[in-house]
């Protein structure tokens, strides 16, 4: 748990000294093109902790038990860069404790992030895998009284997805 604070408290200290805009006077007789600053042509390189969750639960209709299932770990640490409309990020599970991969099972992550920005189209594209789940709700099916939990080593998902709008008033939007 400490981990997780301190893990937090160094992403807000480190979040809070960075700027990313800059006051730019405004008057009455300045255009709407002179209120914006620029930075596209400028590159940025980013790390990022991540935090995702990808959890399943399989229903039995006949007798309404459910079966719930998770990796370990939500946190990943990764790295991106955005270029003018650009941008792409990779993300990795962060490693677990050995007494938590004992109790839920050993997950291995992998996230993978596009961003297409231009001034007319805007594209977000993703792919993620999972390998190992363990499952959560153990007592609610069986009589469970081990201290670790039922894991599913070979229990693999991978997700695609994308999703785009087109900016009807792009002349008039930043």
């Amino acid at each position: 748990m400490i981990k997780k604070e301190l893990q937090a408290i160094l992403l807000l200290l480190f979040a809070f000294s960075l700027k990313a805009q800059v006051e730019v006077a405004v008057t009455d007789s300045v255009s709407f093109s002179e209120k914006y600053v620029d930075y596209s042509d400028q590159l940025l390189i980013k790390i990022m902790n991540v935090t995702k969750s990808n959890k399943l639960e399989i229903l039995n209709v006949n007798d309404a038990q459910s079966l719930k299932l998770a990796p370990l770990g939500t946190s990943s640490l990764g790295f991106g860069f955005n270029y003018k409309w650009l941008g792409l990020g990779v993300a990795f599970g962060l490693p677990s404790a050995p007494s938590k991969i004992e109790k839920y099972g050993k997950t291995k992550r992998f996230d993978f992030q596009l961003n297409i920005y231009s001034k007319k189209f805007v594209v977000d594209a993703f792919a993620q895998q999972y390998n190992g789940f363990y499952i959560e709700n153990p007592a609610a099916l069986t009589n469970w009284t081990a201290s670790y939990f039922p894991q599913r080593d070979s229990m693999q998902t991978f997700s695609l997805g994308i999703g785009g709008y087109y900016v009807f008033n792009n002349k008039k939007l930043s």
